[in-house]
């Protein structure tokens, strides 16, 4: 059990899909040790990256060879009362020898997500599935805001998926909008703010599709805590916020927040890697 510097048990693993017989299906694997039905997972190598992680563990577990696909979510717990996050990234089969048994697994199953959905052990692990449908059939809500302070300057947070970003994620079943990027500006930031600006609409077109809204808010209470989702935070001017960020598609999000004057727009792009298809102003 490999802990990190800020205390944290790191770990990454894939929602792994192959097209069978019948349709899509889904990798699960027995691990004896703890009698359970899970996807492929383990702990970060030291100077491992996440998705490297993430693609070492399901080829160990699983014997195949996988393509790296989106971002899937992420899944914490504590694990001796330590806390542990669990990264996950979706994964399309490339090719599948004959499965060993190995020291993490002995048994792996292809499933339809109706009938992978109830064999999961754990519930943490069925919701990043978002049943009942496999990702090339559903389409999910999610959303990011950009928050300024009284100085004008814009909260980041440091995700340990994807560097620094704008806080956000996905809506719940039962929230809407609002409600939703509340909670997730909460979960990731410890503060509070008045969301009252959608300026604009992006749609990532691959698999699994996704809607992200764009929330501008002002901050208003509460006092910056990292989270597992946030290892650091910082409010930085907006310059000092491109310099930061990495992620094209994080960059490209800033500058449609940075550049609204009043109309709504809509961006739909391929994700990796990132290309816009069509902007509508």
């Amino acid at each position: 059990m490999r802990i990190s510097e800020n205390g944290i048990i790191q770990a990454a693993g894939g929602i792994v899909w192959r097209n069978g017989a019948g349709g899509r299906e889904l990798a699960l694997i027995h691990r004896p040790r703890y009698n359970d039905w899970s996807l492929p997972k383990g702990h970060l190598e030291p100077g491992e990256s996440w998705p490297a992680a993430a693609l070492r563990e399901v080829t160990e577990e699983t014997g195949c060879q996988v393509q790296l696909g989106e971002f899937a979510g992420a899944v914490n717990y504590l694990v001796q009362g330590i806390p542990k996050l669990v990264l996950f990234w979706q994964m399309e089969l490339l090719h599948e020898p004959p499965y060993r048994p190995n020291e993490e697994s002995d048994a792996l199953v292809w499933l339809p997500l109706a009938e992978a959905w109830p064999r999961l052990t754990y519930a943490a692990e069925r919701m990043l599935l978002n049943a009942p449908l496999p990702p090339r059939d559903r389409h999910i809500a999610a959303a990011t805001t950009l928050i300024r302070n009284a100085a004008g300057h814009i909260l980041l947070i440091n995700s340990p998926a994807r560097g620094w970003e704008l806080p956000g994620g996905i809506i719940e079943a039962g929230e809407d909008l609002h409600q939703g990027a509340a909670r997730e500006l909460w979960e990731e930031t410890g503060i509070r703010a008045d969301l009252h600006t959608l300026a604009f609409v992006n749609s990532s077109i691959s698999s699994p599709s996704k809607f992200i809204f764009g929330l501008i808010g002002d901050y208003r209470e509460g006092t910056l805590t990292p989270s597992p989702e946030s290892t650091d935070l910082a409010w930085v001017t907006p310059d000092e916020a491109r310099q930061r960020i990495s992620s094209p598609i994080v960059l490209d999000r800033l500058g449609q927040f940075l550049a609204y004057r009043g109309r709504v727009t809509h961006t739909t792009y391929h994700p990796n890697p990132f290309q816009i298809v069509r902007h509508i102003a």
